[in-house]
C-alpha cells in the first residue's frame, strides 16, 4: 500500500512539475531567438549610423591590426573581392600597418572607417573576421584564427554565392 501510495504522490508531483517544465522550455528556446535579434539590431544601427544600408545585407566583414597578422592580410586579400558587393559591409578599425587597404580608399558606399574601433564594443568580434547575416539575425560570427583560416574562408566564401 505505501509503495502505490508513494507513485500516486510522484504521478502528482511529475505532472504539477510538467508545467514549469514547459514554460523554462520555452522560454530558453524563445530567449534564444531573442539573443540573435538582438545582435542583429546592434549590428544594424552600427552599419546605419555609419551611413550604410541593411537592406539586402548579408555580411559584415571586419578587418584589425589585433590578432594574428598572416590571418589579417589574408582576410584583407579575401575582402577585396568584395568590395563592390552591396551585401557586403567592410568594417576597417586598422591602419594598414600589416596589409594593403589602399583599395578601401577609394570606396565609400559600403566600407566604415572605424577608427575608434567602436564594432568590438557590440560585443561580436573582438578582432579580424566576418558577421554573417540572414533576414532577421546573426547567424554566424567567424573571428579570423591561423588555425582554420582557410575553412573559414572557405565557409564565408559558401554563404556569399
Amino acid at each position: 500500500m505505501r509503495m502505490v501510495r508513494h507513485t500516486r504522490s510522484t504521478a502528482l508531483h511529475f505532472s504539477g512539475s510538467v508545467p514549469v517544465l514547459v514554460g523554462v522550455l520555452l522560454f530558453l528556446f524563445g530567449s534564444c531567438g531573442e539573443h540573435e535579434l538582438d545582435q542583429r539590431k546592434k549590428v544594424d544601427d552600427f552599419v546605419q549610423g555609419h551611413r550604410v544600408r541593411v537592406e539586402g545585407l548579408q555580411a559584415v566583414m571586419v578587418l584589425t591590426d589585433v590578432g594574428c597578422i598572416g590571418c589579417n592580410r589574408s582576410f584583407s586579400e579575401f575582402v577585396m573581392r568584395y568590395i563592390e558587393d552591396p551585401r557586403v559591409c567592410i568594417v576597417v578599425s586598422a591602419g594598414g600597418q600589416h596589409f594593403d587597404i589602399s583599395a578601401l580608399l577609394e570606396k565609400k558606399d559600403r566600407i566604415v572607417w572605424d577608427d575608434a574601433s567602436a564594432f568590438k564594443d557590440l560585443g561580436l568580434l573582438s578582432g579580424t573576421g566576418a558577421v554573417l547575416l540572414n533576414d532577421h539575425e546573426v547567424d554566424t560570427v567567424i573571428p579570423m584564427r591561423p588555425d582554420d583560416i582557410s575553412s573559414s574562408l572557405g565557409y564565408i566564401g559558401t554563404k556569399l554565392k
